[in-house]
């Protein structure tokens, strides 16, 4: 059996404000999934899912992951939303893959667990966190998973371990907080990107086998099926078989890496999957698809932003007469592989042979030896020349970037690809890594990055004098 497409369901990454705003507007299917999600909600105390996810205005992802729970709840319902969607409109994978808590996702795709099921390991899950662990975090790391391994090796601190294998060029660890600073330290010596994950505890990490312990004892009457259509769990490393693997993933999720990058190359190498479509906000996982497989591959990110149903079913093939005509940003611009000159497409199930379309955009820049105290743009020429940057590297048009514009919640650039642009921009003036306490993700339009840029440099030149 060969399958042709693979649904992406991501984790907490996949999530900004009001993503579901119009898609809930216009189709019915957002409403009826959402509904068990909002009773588990409810009756663990915590507010409605749907009214997150509706208002344009809720809070941005790093303000709500002050609340892990809401967040977990808000990607874990913008995915079943997605997938309500696509089966209503009989669009179905031929196979589902789930990242993080986007394997729970996966699960109630595949009609292995019920939605409200699902929403209720995630309530018991934080609870049991809340009790049993102190806290800790997770912390990205710009860099192959054997050098990830090194620098943890460096920081002699018993606490890290890869937690996240995500691509051949980023990679997650999981930890306690003082070995994470730790960690961050030697790797910005060592001249490696690292960005702090907004997350509070050392997630898919044996620090947790106590709150896993809770969760596997309070969800054991659960209800598990056999799956009603391929799912490949990055954390079993395999696929799902039965309901004692589905089990297994609630058991474990907390404690057992995840496996992404390696699941990527497996359903791609056996000739399982040849298109990639992120069921999901934003393009978190089709950006790490491209990053880790070749260059021919085919990805589609519907809701990079808060589009209504037409737009969704337009990137996905499926135009209704009234939208044919309609223009929308390519679906697979933002893709990580981007940098590295690799082809990208809106890829259409009706045209397989379609020609993608390939963005080229410069190569890395060495970090010069020239000092910091040399002049920068003016700001207006800055501005410019981040939009530029940013244009050429996802395939955007630059009049997209208004100054206004949020690059993650409005253009649905993923907060790892903004800052891997932003690490070309500081080694073009040589300037130095931004601290743990200027957080990159604050730094949110082209404006702001401009500010934090001019910010770096001020600095510098003071070290110098």
């Amino acid at each position: 059996m060969v399958s042709r497409n693979c649904f992406l369901f991501p984790g907490c990454g996949g999530y900004f404000p009001g993503a579901l705003a119009r898609l809930a507007a216009e189709h019915p299917a957002v409403t009826a999934a959402l509904a068990p999600v909002d009773q588990a909600a409810m009756e663990y105390g915590h507010p409605s899912v749907t009214a997150l996810l509706t208002d344009r205005n809720a809070p941005e992802l790093e303000e709500l992951a002050r609340t892990p729970i809401r967040l977990h709840l808000a990607t874990f319902g913008i995915g079943v939303s997605m997938h309500a969607v696509f089966a209503t409109e009989k669009i179905c994978p031929d196979v589902v893959l789930g990242h993080s808590t986007g394997e729970l996702v996966a699960l109630v795709a595949a009609g292995c667990l019920s939605a409200y099921d699902a929403a209720r390991v995630l309530c018991e899950r934080e609870a049991a966190l809340d009790e049993l662990d102190p806290g800790g975090g997770l912390v990205a790391v710009h860099a192959p998973a054997e050098r990830v391994v090194h620098l943890c090796g460096a920081a002699d601190d018993w606490t890290l371990s890869p937690t996240l294998y995500n691509s051949p060029r980023q990679n997650v660890v999981a930890g306690r907080v003082p070995g994470l600073t730790i960690l961050e330290d030697i790797a910005r010596v060592a001249g490696v990107s690292v960005s702090r994950l907004a997350l509070s505890y050392p997630h898919h990490s044996p620090l947790l086998t106590g709150p896993a312990t809770r969760l596997a004892e309070v969800t054991s009457d659960y209800r598990t099926s056999t799956p009603q259509c391929r799912v490949y769990s990055p954390v079993l490393r395999g696929y799902v078989t039965g309901g004692a693997d589905v089990r297994s993933i609630i058991n474990v999720h907390l404690i057992s890496p995840v496996h992404f990058s390696e699941a990527l190359q497996h359903l791609y190498g056996a000739g399982e999957v040849e298109w990639f479509v992120e069921a999901g906000a934003r393009s978190i996982l089709t950006d790490l698809a491209s990053d880790t497989l070749p260059a021919t591959i085919k990805t589609s990110a519907p809701l990079r932003t808060p589009v209504g149903v037409d737009e969704v079913l337009l990137t996905l093939g499926r135009p209704r007469a009234a939208t044919a005509t309609r223009t929308t940003l390519p679906a697979t611009s933002g893709s990580a592989g981007a940098s590295q000159g690799r082809t990208t497409a809106v890829v259409r199930p009706d045209e397989p042979d379609r020609q993608a379309v390939t963005v080229e955009s410069p190569g890395s820049v060495t970090r010069p030896t020239s000092s910091a105290s040399d002049a920068l743009p003016s700001r207006p020429e800055l501005h410019a020349e981040l939009r530029h940057l940013f244009a050429e590297a996802l395939g955007y048009p630059e009049d997209v970037f208004e100054d206004d514009a949020h690059l993650e919640a409005d253009l649905g650039i993923a907060s790892v690809r903004k800052t891997e642009l932003l690490v070309k921009i500081l080694d073009r003036y040589g300037l130095p890594t931004p601290t743990s306490e200027m957080r990159v993700r604050d730094f949110n339009t082209i404006p702001k990055l401009a500010d934090l840029i001019f910010r770096l440099a001020e600095r510098s030149k003071a070290v110098l004098t």
